[in-house]
């Protein structure tokens, strides 16, 4: 047996069965080693290790491409597929091209849809099990649904089941990306210092304009080698596998990412139920749906409008309109992390309110440039619009994640920003066409939905401290946990006999009767014999 010293050792150097306290005397509180290494105890403690974060408390720059890499993945997918829809359309929805551009888009607007339910499951899901699974979840949804739009046969060799498939793979990509941006928004917010959310989250919108101009290079660079007839044999396949296999490797590397330590942090104290929260969080999901209602319709705006009327209206070729989106998009990138060092300065909610009220002012005469401009009006306004756009929704990440508390972060944000962009958002590009000979009825209708932005953020920023209130709100509302002793007695009546008998009375009759049998129960055998 190992003696124990007391008293002051001399700490020697740690080993592995160097123990991480020594016992002291009775009554007197354990000494901890000093020599122990922290990096121990963070393992014994189960305290979330810093290996996602690098110097000075920022990711490293693989991590922090796997963490953005979901959002520019989920533009190059949303991307491709109108692209190639005129050259594999006919091919599952019948020959008739507008016909099967009419069911081409039917299928792509299921995949909106989809996406306010992934939002609500995916985000429930990150809010009790982590961050982490529910980011590699997302990549790994979208991957085997992209998989499986590339690998589905046409109608001509499995018949009507090969539309149904690609309806159920589009459901499955919208599902599957309904968790993404408020996954990666609240993994930035709570992985990066208070003083940088605003640059790095800014990154996430960097990531869409990205993923959106390789869906354009590769579709031109496929037709370009191999031509148009050869694509629409079954090249059009590429794109999809491409996407695949990105969204397969870039789930692997989130498997290398840690857990946010604000999520272990709550990891096991007991939470309210979502009956007992949403109550409380309506005001944040109001103001999530605000906020996202002006600056996601104008970026939808200006991302679809541009190449369709440069073609359609101006007659300008593929290459050219190719050229004046990606340089837009350059441009718009560039702005970006400009916007955000200059949100963690002066304060998020505030420059982005700023950039929401120029792109309002800004939005009627820039469409009227656009409609009467010609050529050059079009070369001028598309990259001046895509770098007010760039700046109106830089800092849309931290903003989002800054106005719900921690425990619903993901959940809060999922549910309010889905149903906003699939209902203002996805139906810009459709009410634009729609109010063509009216454009500036249709400008006017984006103005109103900035100024509701503009307000929300106004709004917001009078509130700075609104998570903090509702989460204290939430765990108020929640009735006190009866003690799990307490809940066995409740469910046990024939055990009513243990609230009678104290425990330590039971304890000292114990020990009475191990006594007796000792010795004290001696006299009494001899007294049983001589009787």
């Amino acid at each position: 047996m190992r003696k124990i010293r007391y008293g002051t050792q001399r700490a020697s150097r740690p080993t592995r069965s160097t123990p991480r306290y020594r016992i002291a005397r009775p009554g007197f509180a354990p000494v901890a080693q000093p020599s122990t290494p922290i990096v121990h105890v963070a393992r014994a403690t189960g305290a979330p290790r810093r290996a996602a974060v690098g110097k000075g408390g920022s990711m490293s720059r693989v991590r922090l491409l796997a963490v953005c890499a979901g959002c520019g993945l989920e533009a190059y997918d949303w991307g491709a597929y109108p692209l190639l829809l005129s050259y594999f359309g006919p091919g599952f929805f019948g020959a008739d091209v507008q016909r099967s551009l009419i069911y081409g888009f039917a299928v792509f607007a299921a995949g909106f849809l989809t996406r306010p339910l992934g939002g609500l499951v995916l985000g429930r899901y990150a809010d009790s099990r982590g961050r982490k699974p529910a980011m590699r979840l997302c990549l790994a949804g979208a991957g085997v649904a992209a998989l499986g739009m590339a690998l589905t046969p046409t109608t001509a060799s499995i018949g009507p089941a090969a539309p149904l498939l690609v309806l159920g793979w589009r459901a499955l990509l919208g599902f599957s990306y309904g968790g993404e941006a408020p996954l990666s928004n609240s993994y930035i917010y709570e992985t990066t210092p208070p003083e940088r959310r605003g640059a790095t989250g800014s990154l996430l919108y960097a990531a869409i304009g990205i993923g959106s101009v390789c869906a354009r290079l590769l579709v031109l660079a496929l037709i370009a080698a191999v031509g148009s007839d050869r694509v629409a044999d079954g090249y059009w396949r590429v794109p999809f596998l491409v996407g695949a296999a990105a969204s397969f490797v870039f789930a692997a590397l989130r498997g290398g990412l840690a857990e946010s330590a604000e999520f272990e942090g709550r990891r096991r104290e007991p939470a309210p139920s979502w009956a007992q929260a949403r109550r409380r969080l309506r005001t944040p999901m109001l103001a999530v749906a605000g906020v996202t209602i002006g600056s996601t319709s104008a970026s939808y705006l200006w991302s679809a409008l541009p190449p369709a009327y440069g073609i359609s209206v101006l007659g300008l070729d593929d290459t050219a309109v190719l050229c004046a989106v990606t340089m837009s998009t350059l441009l718009g990138n560039a702005v970006l992390p400009m916007v955000g060092r200059l949100g963690d300065r002066l304060g998020c909610r505030r420059v982005m309110g700023a950039a929401t009220v120029a792109m309002a002012v800004a939005m009627i005469p820039l469409r009227a440039a656009l409609e009467h401009g010609g050529v050059t009006g079009f070369w001028v306004v598309v990259p001046m619009a895509g770098m007010m756009n760039a700046a109106a929704v830089a800092l849309l990440p931290a903003v989002l994640a800054g106005l719900v508390p921690g425990r619903y972060r993901v959940t809060a944000q999922a549910l309010p920003y889905t149903v906003t962009v699939t209902v203002f958002g996805g139906t810009v590009p459709m009410l634009d066409r729609l109010t063509a000979a009216h454009p500036t009825l249709f400008g006017c209708y984006l103005v109103l939905l900035l100024t509701i932005t503009a307000t929300t953020l106004r709004w917001a920023e009078g509130h700075p401290d609104l998570p903090a209130e509702v989460a204290l709100a939430v765990e108020d509302s929640v009735e006190p946990e009866q003690p799990r002793r307490q809940i066995a007695r409740d469910h046990a009546p024939h055990r009513q006999y243990h609230d009678a008998v104290p425990v330590d009375a039971g304890i000292q009759g114990l020990i009475e009767r191990l006594g007796q049998r000792a010795g004290g129960n001696q006299p009494r055998h001899d007294a049983q014999r001589a009787g």
